[in-house]
């Protein structure tokens, strides 16, 4: 990676362009010599939570400081497209790749994310007070549930860490995107941006507390087996045959630590996150794709019907794929 280009604000750059799209939030397409192109946003979410919304395609790297307006807030980072490398105080660095997620408290320290040149990229983050922060964690949590509010807690206040890295499902990635689309006013749209806030710490935390970690131990040989088989489920295109015993024979992996491990790390089983891997493209290809029909897609994705495959569908995004937009 070539050496970044510092940028304390992004109302720093030359722009060349920048177009208000015609919504009630501010949502900005801008054209600019180091960013690129690319759209920014702060949609309120409740009365102190705002969501933060940035993507682009920058023409050089560059470096932009993060926690310039949010210091002791607590932040939420989700990488939807594309690779980011978060630097603390210059010298700690995690790197987020697609649907995966950071969450952390600068307390006074620099924080940075780095944009590689010519890599598209798209990102939000949640940005909490930290009392506004623990109050959600509160709705989550019964009184008989300490250690996993604790987990939750602990995640972003750590002392001995600065955050965690966590995959995250696709629900939450469709959530910002409906998020990002809402056009309603009023107190329609405060309602529903206050459940959207909950729907996505929901599935969040879901995920920290159900990670066993202490309980299951794994190499790193095997948990990039882990990753490799994740990576070779999400690149098959259709529903087939799956045989569990065929991918660990494949990876390398006794049934076991594939199984138990995919299970700990990602929180979902192997097979339901095949179906849901395909299921996610045959949801893309729907919203991009309005001239072939919802049978031709059902049977490109593997389903013997339109009708299982409506099923599979409306289980997983709530919609049936007529009504996708």
């Amino acid at each position: 990676m070539q050496t970044p280009i510092v940028i304390k604000e992004l109302r720093e750059q030359p722009f060349e362009e920048i177009i208000r799209l015609n919504c009630e939030d501010e949502m900005l397409k801008f054209k600019a010599p180091v960013l690129g192109k690319g759209q920014t946003a702060i949609i309120p979410l409740t009365q102190n939570v705002r969501l933060a919304y940035l993507s682009g395609i920058p023409l050089e790297t560059y470096k932009m400081q993060y926690n310039q307006y949010y210091n002791n807030n607590v932040l939420l980072t989700i990488s939807m497209k594309g690779d980011l490398v978060h630097e603390w105080d210059y010298t700690a660095t995690s790197k987020i790749s697609t649907r995966q997620s950071f969450m952390y408290n600068p307390q006074g320290e620099d924080s940075f994310f780095i944009a590689e040149k010519g890599k598209k990229f798209e990102q939000v983050t949640l940005i909490f007070s930290k009392a506004d922060f623990l109050n959600v964690v509160d709705k989550f949590f019964d009184s008989d549930q300490k250690s996993e509010k604790k987990k939750c807690i602990d995640a972003v206040f750590s002392k001995s860490a600065k955050g965690a890295i966590f995959d995250i499902s696709k629900v939450i990635t469709i959530v910002i995107k409906q998020v990002l689309a809402c056009r309603l006013k009023g107190n329609f749209r405060k309602v529903y941006m206050e459940c959207k806030l909950y729907e996505i710490m929901a599935h969040y935390l879901n995920a920290i507390s159900s990670v066993k970690q202490q309980e299951l131990k794994f190499s790193t040989e095997d948990v990039q087996k882990l990753q490799e088989a994740k990576n070779l489920l999400q690149n098959l295109d259709q529903i087939l045959q799956l045989s569990v015993k065929e991918l660990c024979k494949k990876i390398g992996l006794n049934r076991f630590k594939l199984t138990m491990g995919f299970q700990a790390i990602y929180n979902t089983s192997v097979i339901k996150f095949y179906h849901q891997s395909v299921l996610e493209k045959a949801f893309e290809e729907l919203h991009h794709n309005k001239t072939d029909s919802i049978t031709n897609i059902a049977i490109k994705y593997g389903y013997g019907t339109t009708q299982a495959f409506s099923t599979a569908f409306q289980k997983q995004f709530g919609i049936r794929p007529s009504e996708v937009q």
